[in-house]
């Protein structure tokens, strides 16, 4: 019989690891942003003035789900606070994706059961905030059927590549103007400059990538009028402990473009579970208009080709680079459910009458 346990206390959450680990791989939410490096990074920054809500289920001793969900207080206009309910990696500068219940299939009514459960009485929150869920998740659905009053407060499309099985399979999959454009930025970058697609690999040093990297993403948003996103001392710190922990794993796509031996584009990606998580970008504005971006991704995608991974996934954002690369797309949503204390019934009347508060 499957039972659940409402984990509070931050050292109970951190002795879960090896059950963590263990247990996503087996499950349809596998992905890097549900990893134990993702969210236990995530706590380790973000984790102060928030506590854990994490619903464990267990078959006796067995781990067999986890809803990874933090609360915290946050101000309710100015009629003082409100207990907020979050994904665990979620509220913050850092945006975690493809968020879910994880649960191994064989458990998934007893899971849902004891989950609806859960929210139903659960008095420790006034509002539930799922955001970025996947449309084939399993939260999602089961929160607009088990609960009438959630609302949708968000959707974005998420466009990714399916590798095929060799890159000229690829580019034959796409309408024949990308197709021309990719052909031939990478024909003419090859006539006017040595060019140099490079991977890190274990023995590269990832402090001297990652400060290339931070310049040229710099450079980019500078020229939109834009900050670095890294300038956030938070984001930072984040970025820089997680880099490290996924490159000491293997989880590191991190690429760049030479040209003349000088680093001109280069993009911080995650490589988890034959998936390869496009995450953040840079590139040197005075070689935009040469291409190096659409190239460097196209090299990125051709090399997932020839190592046989079988995705490539662009993360949400209607971005048109993002939909012409892709050969499929998906959508996740963000909902939100007000639970049924003072300050949650305050909040629903309040948002009535002013929506977005």
């Amino acid at each position: 019989m499957i039972q659940s346990t409402l984990i509070t206390r931050e050292e109970d959450f951190l002795g879960l690891e090896k059950e963590w680990k263990a247990l996503l791989p087996q499950t349809a939410a596998d992905n890097i942003f549900l990893s134990w490096e993702w969210v236990s990074t995530w706590w380790e920054v973000f984790g102060e003035g928030k506590q854990p809500h994490i619903l464990a289920f267990r078959d006796g001793a067995k781990l067999v789900g986890i809803l990874p969900c933090y609360t915290r207080s946050r101000p309710l206009l100015r009629l003082g606070k409100i207990r907020e309910l979050r994904f665990i990696g979620t509220g913050e500068t850092v945006r975690s994706e493809f968020l879910d219940l994880i649960w191994l299939p064989v458990h998934r009514e007893e899971c849902l059961e004891l989950l609806e459960e859960f929210l139903s009485r659960d008095r420790n929150w006034d509002i539930a905030v799922f955001t970025d869920l996947k449309d084939v998740s399993t939260l999602g659905p089961f929160l607009a059927d088990r609960f009438p009053g959630q609302e949708v407060i968000n959707r974005e499309p998420c466009y990714y590549v399916e590798i095929p099985p060799d890159f000229e399979t690829y580019l034959e999959g796409l309408d024949s103007r990308m197709r021309r454009n990719i052909r031939n930025r990478r024909r003419n970058l090859a006539r006017d400059f040595l060019v140099e697609y490079r991977r890190l690999g274990e023995e590269d040093n990832l402090e001297e990538w990652m400060e290339e990297f931070k310049r040229l993403h710099a450079a980019r948003l500078k020229e939109r009028g834009l900050p670095s996103k890294f300038s956030d001392p938070s984001y930072l710190r984040f970025h820089s402990l997680l880099s490290k922990t996924l490159h000491n794993r293997g989880y590191l796509f991190a690429a760049d473009l030479r040209l003349d031996k000088k680093t001109v584009a280069a993009r911080y990606n995650f490589l988890y579970n034959s998936a390869v998580y496009d995450y953040q970008t840079g590139y040197d504005p005075a070689y935009g208009r040469k291409g190096v971006m659409q190239a460097l991704i196209s090299y990125m995608i051709e090399d997932c080709t020839i190592e046989k991974l079988k995705k490539f996934d662009f993360l949400a954002g209607s971005e048109d680079y993002k939909r012409h690369f892709a050969n499929a797309e998906t959508e996740i949503s963000s909902r939100r459910i007000v639970n049924q204390t003072f300050r949650g019934k305050l909040y629903r009347s309040l948002h009535r009458l002013k929506p977005g508060a």
